[in-house]
């Protein structure tokens, strides 16, 4: 059945039109007093659809008693739903706003299935909180952060890095998943007993980047009661077990006797610095006996 309508002037209320199809019902007011279009559902199906005359049954425009609006849609599944039969990238698909300047921001979604939102013309993508830009993506698509930190919420999560070429060993990771700074408590114990001891100075630095730990001790120390050999303990992290010794680099001791055809050297292991006495012209190495004082700078680099 066609559709009926009815016109209706009264006073400042113009015009009121009422229609019938398929049984759903529509009432539609202006009201000049205060200009608005009152559209009104006062039956069942949606409160406002615009058809194509020449096929009503394709909807391009809807808006549901709900409160709901399809575009290309006659059932919106959200508050605002846009359905297009064919998928782009250019920006015509979806939701594009313009200013004079001709700057675009589209919302689209592509054709293999992805989505995409940003410019379509030549300017950058800015990402506003506050009105104020946190982050810039430039035409030549790198990221710019204006005042923020990247955060990484997932451990183990980081910068992947898999898109460069690998080196000529067995690759086993490109992640980079942690960086990390700051100070610990090393301490002078004995391998036999730990023992206790006077701390003038007492500081440890750190920082790590992915896995390799890079650190400096300064140690000043009196009245020492360990035995055995000597170690710094407390390093922040345990040292990588497959690499169970790595290299700590002497830079200063002071109030320490070896033999005089001996030199010194250290290793990192578990969370310790271990010292050592080699002899002048090679052979086998010994362990530093514990020193009851000492003054020490020391730094080594160790993987976790």
């Amino acid at each position: 059945m066609p559709p009926v309508y009815e016109t209706l002037l009264l006073n400042t209320v113009v015009p009121q039109i009422q229609a019938a199809q398929a049984g759903d019902s529509y009432v539609m007011v202006v009201n000049a007093t205060t200009p608005a279009l009152r559209i009104t559902q006062t039956g069942t199906g949606n409160a406002l659809e615009v058809e194509d005359s020449a096929n009503p049954d394709a909807t391009p425009f809807v808006v549901t008693a709900g409160g709901d609006v399809g575009i290309g849609t006659s059932s919106p599944a959200a508050k605002l739903h846009i359905a297009v039969a064919s998928a782009a990238v250019d920006g015509t698909k979806g939701v594009r706003i313009t200013n004079p300047a001709g700057t675009i921001a589209v919302f689209e979604c592509g054709s293999a299935g992805d989505s995409f939102i940003g410019t379509t013309s030549g300017s950058d993508f800015n990402i506003r909180t506050g009105n104020t830009v946190r982050a810039t993506f430039d035409l030549s698509g790198n990221l710019a952060i204006a005042n923020g930190n990247l955060v990484m919420s997932t451990s183990g999560k980081g910068i992947d890095f898999s898109a460069t070429s690998s080196g000529t060993g067995t690759m086993t990771s490109e992640l980079l998943a942690d960086y990390e700074e700051g100070t610990f408590s090393p301490t002078v114990v004995g391998s036999t007993s730990a023992g206790t001891a006077t701390y003038g100075s007492a500081n440890g630095r750190y920082t790590k980047v992915g896995r390799i730990v890079e650190f400096e001790i300064y140690l000043d120390w009196t009245s020492g009661t360990g035995t055995g050999n000597l170690l710094f303990g407390g390093l922040p992290f345990t040292a990588n077990a497959s690499l169970p010794y790595a290299s700590v680099s002497l830079g200063y001791l002071h109030n320490f006797n070896w033999a005089a055809s001996t030199f010194p050297m250290a290793l990192a292991n578990g969370t310790q610095v271990n010292f050592f006495v080699q002899t002048l012209g090679g052979g086998s190495i010994a362990s530093m006996a514990y020193s009851a004082s000492g003054t020490v700078y020391v730094s080594g680099t160790y993987t976790v």
